[in-house]
């Protein structure tokens, strides 16, 4: 008997001991202006799912961060999306390397337009972590970096896509991905001309369209795929970049789409280009969860008083209802 209580004290030790080295080490992450896309977290996420990482870092920086009020779509009229009219975009505008995008003067970039872009940035450099962190860094400077040889992920590549897109005045935001152990960025911007919202994916470089061509939106997309017949009315159409990662037996609407979306409505990293933990850019706060998976509709909050179809009608419309209230 003393045998086996010396064993089980033994391996309840064990398991305090890798439960605190575990621990110090998510603390320590969280006290480093990280990332999804960082190089800490990939190595971390080989051995254990990056999105319980990042949902446990954003539970510990809502502990030590900033815990003020943060408006959202559904619960304050003080929320808005990106104020298209900061002067950074008029500097991305004028940038010689990307001037090219915005010569139709007061034209709001489209998804013709938005797709060129994604061409340019998946010409710019390959698929790849980041040798630092970019989290608090803008399109121009990234492009910088990207000129002497970085590398960036999704997450990262997703962010210069929206800023190009805000430059030419249209709204865009990023959309999250779920799979089992792994996740994904995509963009979605509004289009004036189809009058929705269309997603883009700049890092496999490749967007969705229906039987007739029109582009659908990361909504469209996840609604499509929960249907054995309608899955196979989604059309991928790739680009041509040469550092393209979309193959022709890709299976990302299997791999991510069917799985869940997580839309984002924190796009001002111009604007309001928040610090790591405010609260106005925790995912867990500022983003809508829709799929299956009952963990992550814990994570993503949002008020309870809403039904899911009423929140989604009020993300997928046109974002020019929101006013700049806060500004």
């Amino acid at each position: 008997m003393s045998v086996k209580k010396s064993a089980i004290t033994k391996g309840l030790f064990t398991l305090i001991i890798i439960t605190f080295i575990a621990a110090s080490a998510i603390l320590f992450l969280a006290q480093r202006n990280i990332s999804s896309d960082d190089p800490q977290i990939l190595v971390a996420s080989q051995k254990i799912s990056k999105a319980l990482i990042m949902r446990v870092l954003d539970r510990i920086e809502s502990i030590f961060g900033d815990t003020s009020y943060a408006p959202t779509p559904f619960d304050s009229a003080d929320f808005s999306y990106a104020d298209l009219s900061h002067p950074y975009f008029e500097k991305i505008r004028n940038d010689k390397r990307v001037a090219h995008f915005y010569v139709n003067g007061t034209d709001p970039i489209d998804v013709a337009d938005a797709i060129a872009m994604r061409e340019y940035l998946r010409d710019l450099f390959p698929h790849g972590a980041a040798s630092t962190s970019f989290i608090n860094t803008n399109v121009l400077e990234m492009i910088d970096a990207a000129e002497q040889g970085e590398k960036f992920l999704c997450g990262n590549i997703s962010k210069m896509l929206v800023q190009l897109i805000q430059a030419g005045g249209t709204q865009a935001r990023t959309v999250g991905l779920q799979a089992k152990h792994s996740g994904h960025v995509v963009v979605e911007l509004w289009s004036k001309q189809f009058n929705k919202w269309v997603t883009l994916d700049p890092d496999y470089n490749v967007h969705y369209t229906d039987t007739t061509g029109e582009p659908l939106s990361a909504l469209e997309i996840f609604e499509m795929s929960q249907d054995s017949k309608k899955i196979n009315n989604i059309k991928p159409v790739k680009g041509k970049s040469s550092n393209t990662l979309y193959k022709s037996d890709s299976r990302l609407v299997d791999l991510f789409y069917k799985n869940g979306v997580a839309i984002n409505f924190y796009n001002r990293w111009v604007d309001k280009n928040y610090p790591r933990r405010h609260p106005a850019r925790s995912p867990s706060i500022m983003a809508f969860y829709v799929g299956d998976s009952t963990v992550d509709k814990l994570y993503y909050k949002h008020d309870s008083q809403n039904v899911e179809n009423q929140v989604l009608e009020k993300l997928y419309s046109n974002p020019a209802e929101y006013s700049f209230a806060d500004q």
